[in-house]
């Protein structure tokens, strides 16, 4: 296999994406989407209540095993309440520890990637219709590029901002 068929199978492969909060994890089975489609395509989700498990890795397992298509996985994608140190969310709302490495040893992954959960969602609003959002600033065109805060309650109260500039966000 050729380089850039690597690229456009991996653009394409199957990975895990979960939302980790205090009280709730949403895990989806994603892919990602190739020309002429959406940019994600979600194949299958799941909704658990963390204090029904004892961590992290039993959630995806039970997602995993759940999931259509069969389990050959080998990247997860994690937003999660909370801030990530060495390998390791800290999360005072969680009653379990959230590792990389336990997630890789515990289901054979190889790849696990943590983004905290408001700092995906300011990511994720440059993706909206701009007629879903509330404009704070007067004087400023809707849909015009600028910065964006994202505010939200969840089991805690959590905030992000995303600054545009030329070299990306």
């Amino acid at each position: 296999m050729t380089v850039a068929q690597r690229q456009v199978s991996g653009a394409r492969a199957r990975f895990i994406a979960a939302d980790v909060g205090g009280t709730h994890t949403r895990v989806g089975l994603v892919r990602a989407g190739g020309p002429g489609e959406s940019p994600i395509a979600v194949l299958a989700h799941r909704k658990y209540v963390c204090a029904d498990y004892p961590d992290l890795a039993a959630i995806l397992a039970d997602f995993i095993a759940r999931m259509p298509g069969g389990g050959d996985l080998h990247s997860v994608a994690i937003a999660c309440a909370g801030v990530m140190l060495d390998d390791v969310v800290v999360n005072a709302n969680l009653s379990w520890r959230v590792s990389g490495a336990d997630l890789r040893e515990a289901l054979g992954l190889q790849h696990v990637h943590f983004i905290n959960d408001f700092q995906a969602a300011a990511h994720a609003a440059q993706c909206m219709d701009p007629a879903e959002s509330t404009l704070l600033t007067p004087d400023v065109s809707v849909g015009e590029p600028g910065p964006v805060l994202v505010v939200g309650p969840g089991t805690g109260l959590g905030a992000a901002v995303r600054v545009p500039h030329r070299g990306g966000t």
